[in-house]
């Protein structure tokens, strides 16, 4: 059986319950997590870096499943940027086709704001900016992203899917609580911390590529994955709209 029928067998599927990455559902997965409420965490970069699959955002959402955005540690570019795992997922999840089905600017947004709160436990207030929600905010700058021009009537949400980065960012607000301002973290400084990791980090290098025990336990990893009964199988790719669109494939061919 797959592992969200083995959830429901033993009871843990339902609405508390949030699956990470989910590159392997089924289409009668996504149905049963629909049905019983559980949530997703999307993991583009992750996903790509370790060449896990890519999760079908399209079908869960389709379905009803609540998608949430998330990095796991491991981005494509070591930077634990959401503005690019925004972007990551945005683009990743457009059909070929000019009326196939797309994910919008807002709707990453949305995967990483409202669902993500709502997937953490905070539905309703949480990631919108609205009376009665918590004073978390992040106020993004401009000036680079507007260079050397854009037009007036851009939305300025699809304007900062597509270009904004980390270092765009000038204030965070964490419950009224300003945390980061005109780009740097006020708890903390950043550069001694940096510095301080960097010493910790140098005194303790690995040699795990001639440390007995190391290369051993590699061996034996190894090993123990080489033994599962794994059957064949392969990512699900959602087939909607190629079965509405075949002749356009037929004309490609032509």
């Amino acid at each position: 059986q797959t592992l969200a029928e083995h959830l429901k067998e033993i009871g843990l599927a339902n609405p508390r319950l949030t699956l990470a990455h989910g590159v392997w559902l089924t289409p009668s997965d996504i149905e049963e997590l629909a049905l019983t409420g559980v949530s997703v965490v999307h993991n583009p970069s992750s996903n790509l870096r370790l060449r896990a699959g890519l999760a079908p955002v399209q079908a869960l959402r389709a379905a009803g499943v609540r998608v949430g955005l998330g990095m796991d540690g491991t981005t494509l570019g070591d930077d634990e940027d959401m503005f690019a795992e925004m972007r990551l997922a945005w683009r990743l999840h457009q059909s070929p086709m000019i009326d196939g089905p797309a994910l919008s600017a807002n709707d990453a947004l949305s995967m990483a704001t409202i669902d993500g709160a709502a997937i953490a436990g905070k539905p309703g207030a949480g990631g919108t900016l609205v009376p009665g929600a918590e004073a978390d905010l992040t106020i993004v700058d401009l000036s680079r992203l507007s260079k050397p021009w854009v037009a007036p009537d851009v939305d300025p949400i699809d304007l900062v899917i597509r270009r904004a980065r980390a270092d765009d960012v000038d204030t965070v607000m964490v419950g009224g609580r300003i945390v980061c301002q005109n780009g740097i973290p006020t708890g903390f400084d950043a550069e001694v911390s940096a510095q301080a990791l960097a010493q910790e980090a140098a005194a303790h290098v690995s040699r795990h590529k001639t440390d007995p025990g190391l290369v051993a336990l590699r061996e034996a990893i190894v090993d123990w994955y080489a033994a599962w009964p794994m059957t064949p199988r392969q990512p699900f790719v959602s087939t909607q709209w190629t079965a509405a669109r075949p002749h356009d494939f037929a004309q490609a061919a032509e």
